[in-house]
């Protein structure tokens, strides 16, 4: 099979193409058949040494396909489903060796592309909104680059609790897609300063809580936004 491996740390360009043999499930392991990937962060983490690991790498860590061949003691998957995967390096292949227990059906009706591109993301705005702080219809929250992938999927999530969500974004174009996700309200935080926006649009109370992911120039402001 066809794979992009890593044997060194370095730029985009330790990135090479190589022919590996295609992996033989073990013992509550999945073989898929990879038909999109996840493009993250942690990848070119691993790529330029932030992160240990043990080389040669084949990078990505989110996958999703076809069920090729299923190790002993796996149950609840066969040949032919279509599932995804997170947390697991190895997605940058043809095909790559998951475990049963990291791995979920696909539903119909969602392709490989969006369900590959929706699990880490997801289930990272997942915690923060029902787990980290469980949101409350009629509460408000402040998401930090409301336009980014996690937060789409938290502004989506949190409206569909009833949570009143505001963003900030950097253009008009990302706020447009702010808006079409479910805040009522987005502040352009390249002309406006969040804090005094917070306070006008709360009537001075702030919000119940701040999701920031982008932490340094924000932080402050933040906890200045709440109630």
């Amino acid at each position: 099979m066809k794979a992009i491996q890593i044997r060194e740390t370095g730029g985009p360009e330790v990135l090479r193409i190589a022919e590996l043999p295609i992996p033989v499930p073990g013992p509550g392991q999945v073989l898929i058949r990879v038909e999109a990937i996840g493009v993250n962060f942690i990848d070119t983490y691993f790529r330029k040494g932030q992160y240990k690991a043990t080389f040669p790498l084949v990078p990505g860590s989110e996958a999703a396909g076809t069920v090729e061949d299923c190790g002993s003691g796996v149950t609840g998957f066969k040949p032919g489903d279509a599932v995804a995967s997170t947390a697991v390096l190895g997605s940058y292949a043809e095909y790559a060796l998951v475990p049963a227990a990291q791995l979920v059906k696909v539903p119909d009706g969602v392709t490989p592309e969006q369900a590959a591109a929706a699990l880490l993301q997801g289930m990272t705005a997942h915690y923060l909104a029902y787990s980290t702080w469980p949101l409350k219809p009629g509460e408000t929250c402040l998401v930090h680059a409301g336009a980014g992938g996690v937060g789409l999927l938290l502004t989506q999530m949190a409206a569909r609790i009833g949570t009143r969500v505001i963003t900030t974004v950097s253009t008009e174009e990302k706020a447009a897609l702010s808006r079409e996700a479910g805040a009522s309200d987005v502040i352009l935080y390249t002309q406006q300063d969040f804090v005094s926006e917070i306070k006008r649009l709360t009537h001075g109370k702030g919000v119940d809580v701040v999701y920031d992911s982008v932490g340094k120039t924000s932080f402050e402001g933040s906890l200045n936004c709440l109630r």
